[in-house]
């Protein structure tokens, strides 16, 4: 048995992607728990405490979890037995300290006795002041090397393991590479890439923006167990408070190697501004 109300969200006005990679332009935070047979208990619990808060926009409930799409559509919180997401669709900060304070009421009210994985994902957009063509040829002396012979190298996306050193070891994935305006909408609503899962309700969230014609995408999704999960919530204090600790280190660490990629391919920026005035 399924109850839909997830409604589509308003028309919004054009917006243009901001030029600095100080923040992802999506995130997706999890935390996976032993299953807990109060989730069925107190699901619609959740959601009516949401609604009298005034966060509430639209919902789904579903017999393995309900979904809440939350402010102004451009967050959702998604809660099964086994665990809950926190989802950031766009860019914004409107509304940053609401969607963690409903995590914090999603966690208290399923009570998880036994965390399994923390998770965080983002996506990156880092506008590029070239065409994709000259982007291109850049990242072939950066990243790559044509081989020669008859095949010629063309447009590229690399996926590659990776392993977080520091405060907060995890692992995970980056997949990254050059794309035109036209392919993010695909990027982001993960039709196109080999991280995440395509979902309709992100599909809604890029009408009426518009993207810079060549940009640097970036997809990681980086993960810790159980173990390094108890590490954290040992030193932090509780389970909010260990997922932010541990997202937070992951998105620096991700916004770092962004910079660094988006700066391996500008290397002569002052001209390329130049070019493009």
């Amino acid at each position: 048995m399924t109850r839909n109300n997830l409604a589509r969200p308003a028309a919004t006005r054009e917006l243009e992607c901001p030029v600095p990679v100080a923040a992802p332009w999506t995130q997706n935070i999890r935390i996976t728990w032993r299953p807990e047979l109060r989730f069925y208990e107190r699901r619609i619990d959740l959601l009516r405490e949401l609604e009298d808060l005034g966060h509430l926009r639209a919902f789904r409930v579903t017999d393995t979890g309900v979904e809440a799409r939350l402010f102004d559509s451009m967050h959702i919180l998604a809660v099964r037995s086994n665990g809950v997401m926190l989802r950031f669709l766009g860019p914004e900060e409107s509304h940053t300290a609401d969607a963690w304070d409903t995590l914090t009421r999603a966690i208290a009210a399923m009570e998880p006795q036994s965390i399994i994985e923390m998770s965080a994902a983002y996506q990156h957009l880092a506008p590029l002041t070239m065409t994709f063509e000259e982007a291109l040829a850049q990242s072939y002396k950066t990243f790559l090397t044509q081989p020669g012979g008859e095949l010629v190298l063309g447009d590229w996306a690399m996926l590659v393991d990776v392993d977080k050193v520091g405060d907060v070891p995890a692992n995970g994935q980056i997949e990254f590479g050059i794309v035109r305006a036209r392919e993010v909408p695909d990027r982001l609503s993960h039709r196109a890439g080999r991280l995440g899962e395509e979902t309709a309700a992100s599909e809604q969230s890029w009408e009426g923006r518009t993207f810079a014609e060549t940009s640097l995408f970036a997809e990681s999704a980086l993960r810790i167990g159980s173990e390094a999960s108890a590490g954290v919530l040992a030193r932090e204090g509780s389970i909010v408070h260990s997922a932010r600790k541990f997202s937070t280190d992951a998105q620096l660490a991700v916004n770092d190697f962004v910079d660094r990629v988006q700066q391996a391919l500008l290397p002569n920026q002052e001209e390329a501004e130049r070019r493009a005035r």
